[in-house]
């Protein structure tokens, strides 16, 4: 059996969740909304890396 990212699981459960509960139609917001959040955290810490070198 593969190891499993954990990313993966969020994205599986968050995604099996929402489609138990007739969110089918939302589902791809939802993703488009995660990969803004990964955007936004991926620039921060690159910035926060560059201000806080040695």
């Amino acid at each position: 059996m593969p190891a499993v990212n954990p990313n993966d699981r969020i994205g599986a459960a968050s995604g099996g969740w929402m489609i138990t509960r007739n969110g089918i139609d939302m589902l791809h917001w939802a993703g488009f909304a995660g990969l803004v959040l990964a955007m936004g955290v991926s620039a921060w810490a690159t910035y926060f890396q560059g201000t806080h070198r040695r």
